[in-house]
C-alpha cells in the first residue's frame, strides 16, 4: 500500500497488519489510504484504525461455529446459514442428506429448500422465518420435506439471528435434524383405538 502511495497512483487501498505494543501485546491495525488530485497538486491521505477487538470477536465466533458444526455432524444434524443482507444460503453436507439430495447438486440451497418443502408447510415456514428475522428471536419449527423419491420426512429446525460484537451484517444460523420416527410414532398412538373402560361388577345384595 505504501509503495502505491509513493508512486502517486490514483485510487484507494486497504491493508491489515499487526503492530507490537509495550509489554508484548500485539494489536491488529487496518490502514486505509488513497491518492487524489487536488487543485494545488496530488495529495495522499489515510487513517489507521485499531480493530483488534473486532478481529478477536470474529475469531471467537468462527471457533464457536466450528465446534457447533462438529457436534452437529456427530449427532446427525445439518448446519445451515442465511446471509440476511444478500439472501445467500449455505448448507453443509448433512443438510443435503436430510433433504434426500447429493451435496454436489448444482442448484443453490435456497432453491432446494423451496423445492423440497412440503406444500402444506410452506406458509408456516415462511411466517416463522419472517418472525425470527424481524424480531430476532430463536426459531423452533417442525415441518415436512419431500425427497426426490416422493417419500415424506419430518425435520426439526432451530435457529437464531447472529451478529458479531460490533454489529456487522446479520446472519440466520441454525441446525436441522430428522424427527420422522418420533412423528410417525405419535401419529400411530393417536390413531390407535383407546381401550374401553372396564365394567365394574354389580354389587350383590345379601339377605339380612
Amino acid at each position: 500500500m505504501f509503495e502505491r502511495l509513493a508512486r502517486g497512483k490514483d485510487g484507494s487501498w486497504r491493508v491489515a497488519f499487526r503492530i507490537g505494543r509495550p509489554g508484548g501485546r500485539v494489536r491488529w491495525v487496518e490502514g486505509r489510504a488513497g491518492v487524489a488530485q487536488r487543485d494545488d497538486g496530488r495529495e495522499a491521505f489515510g487513517v489507521l484504525v485499531d480493530n483488534t477487538e473486532q478481529r478477536e470477536t470474529l475469531e471467537r465466533l468462527r471457533l464457536t461455529e466450528k465446534r457447533v458444526a462438529m457436534a452437529a455432524r456427530g449427532a446427525g444434524m445439518g448446519v445451515w446459514e442465511r446471509d440476511l443482507s444478500t439472501g445467500r444460503h449455505a448448507w453443509d453436507e448433512q443438510m443435503y442428506r436430510l433433504h434426500g439430495l447429493e451435496s454436489d447438486d448444482p442448484r443453490p440451497p435456497s432453491e432446494l429448500r423451496r423445492a423440497t418443502l412440503h406444500p402444506d408447510d410452506l406458509e408456516i415456514v415462511r411466517q416463522r422465518t419472517e418472525q425470527v428475522i424481524t424480531q430476532e428471536v430463536e426459531i423452533e419449527l417442525e415441518y415436512r420435506v419431500v425427497w426426490p423419491d416422493g417419500s415424506v420426512h419430518w425435520l426439526a429446525s432451530r435457529g437464531m439471528v447472529v451478529r458479531n460484537k460490533t454489529g456487522g451484517e446479520p446472519r440466520l444460523l441454525g441446525i436441522n435434524w430428522d424427527i420422522s420416527t418420533r412423528r410417525h410414532s405419535e401419529e400411530m398412538l393417536r390413531e390407535r383405538p383407546r381401550p374401553s373402560a372396564p365394567t365394574m361388577p354389580r354389587a350383590t345384595s345379601w339377605p339380612t
